[in-house]
């Protein structure tokens, strides 16, 4: 019914079987409603591996959301996403990048950055400016960028790294929703891992690495059925207790089959029949 979450659900988990059996129901005390839909972080060893087979399977499939996404204005995952802000801030070292500001910020900075250099930019990076001999240099370039030449060479180093890491996030948010400008910052990427090695080099293995480990918990989808509950916890939540899918499955195996009220919600038949026998085996667990 509900695919290869289905499979998934462990009927032991009185949480999980209310939120599939009752979900959207109202708390009795509260008189709030639970959600329709409820995601669980399940532990990959609680997974059945026929379950866990079809998870490999399905996540092996592509994209479609990530397909349409590529042809929209949004900006596609890259591997600064994946990056930790330590990481981040040590590129942004590397690369003479300023090194101040927050996650975001060192992120667009870098993408910029890579950019740049993926389009062959002649535009001056943080040490660049260092190495100028006279403040007399540094106040013309701050002139020619439209900046205030006065102040100490502290200060104009300081304005001069101000604008290229503004420059550099503007180019980043320029090519957002560019599907060309998102293969430059991955193509730059390798390109300087392959030539530059140091820092970039070991956290793209590192991300490479963690890419390839398979998650330690499995988001497992329940989308609930629906049915009116009849019986409530303490709590004022609804129950599944053992009574309680009793009278949901009634008795599918007796000698003269007796179906619990599953049968007319199932539409009766087949589908009814079978719904009450799952129920049933049920009862065992609970």
């Amino acid at each position: 019914m509900i695919g290869v979450d289905g499979l998934a659900i462990n009927p032991a988990s009185s949480t999980q079987l209310c939120a599939f059996l009752f979900g959207g129901a109202a708390n009795l005390k509260t008189k709030v409603r639970t959600e329709t839909t409820r995601v669980f972080k399940v532990a990959r060893d609680e997974i059945p591996d026929k379950a866990m087979a079809l998870y490999r399977e399905r996540d092996a499939q592509p994209n479609e959301q990530s397909s349409e996404a590529l042809d929209s204005d949004e900006r596609q995952p890259d591997e600064f996403d994946s990056m930790k802000a330590a990481q981040l801030k040590a590129l942004c070292k590397e690369y003479g990048l300023k090194v101040s500001g927050k996650k975001a910020e060192l992120q667009e900075r870098l993408r910029g950055h890579f950019l740049a250099v993926g389009q062959d930019s002649n535009e001056m990076q943080q040490d660049d400016f260092e190495e100028l001999p006279t403040d007399h240099e540094l106040k013309q370039i701050c002139v020619t960028r439209g900046l205030s030449p006065d102040g100490t060479r502290k200060a104009l180093l300081e304005r001069l790294r101000q604008d290229v890491s503004f420059a550099l996030e503007l180019l980043s948010a320029s090519a957002e929703g560019s599907t060309d400008g998102y293969r430059s910052i991955t193509e730059a990427l390798e390109a300087a891992t392959a030539s530059d090695g140091g820092v970039l080099k070991e956290i793209m293995v590192d991300l490479k690495a963690k890419a390839q480990e398979e998650p330690k918990l499995v988001d497992v989808t329940i989308p609930s059925i629906e049915m009116e509950p009849f019986k409530f916890t303490v709590g004022g939540a609804p129950s599944v207790t053992a009574d309680v899918l009793r009278k949901l499955a009634g008795d599918p195996f007796g000698d003269e089959p007796k179906y619990g009220t599953a049968y007319d919600f199932f539409g009766g038949g087949e589908e009814g029949r079978d719904a009450c026998v799952a129920l049933f085996s049920l009862t065992a667990i609970n």
